[in-house]
């Protein structure tokens, strides 16, 4: 199947206070519909899928979504496949949602919804 080859939606959001980010029950919503992938092997090291995600991640930026690479995800589109990889920053103060594609058109909406779903989550009561 095609790889993504280039970042193709990023949203940074604060993280609210008390928010769980280990909660697989949150991912699972803000995926919905996502195949959620390992992020690390059993020795704590990423997958082979994460490192190549985020050798498409700009350089200043790779060591913080490293240490701080929490869901990683894929969406069946087409015979071609998105990646959506979720970090933390600053200590889990923020958390980054970045969408990668082959196409700049390439499903703009489902890439989209994802990015702004961790922003609705936590507003619910």
């Amino acid at each position: 199947m095609p790889q993504p080859t280039f970042l193709r939606s990023i949203c940074t959001v604060p993280v609210t206070p008390g928010a769980h980010l280990d909660d697989q029950r949150l991912w699972a919503r803000v995926f919905s519909g996502w195949r959620a992938r390992p992020v690390r092997l059993p020795n704590g090291a990423l997958t082979e899928e994460v490192e190549r995600a985020l050798r498409l991640v700009i350089g200043r930026d790779q060591p913080e979504a490293r240490v701080g690479a929490l869901v990683y995800a894929t969406w069946p589109q087409s015979g071609k496949t998105l990646s959506a990889l979720v970090n933390t920053l600053d200590g889990g103060r923020f958390i980054t949602v970045r969408v990668f594609g082959e196409h700049l058109t390439e499903v703009q909406a489902t890439a989209e919804a994802v990015t702004t779903r961790p922003v609705i989550e936590w507003e619910r009561p």
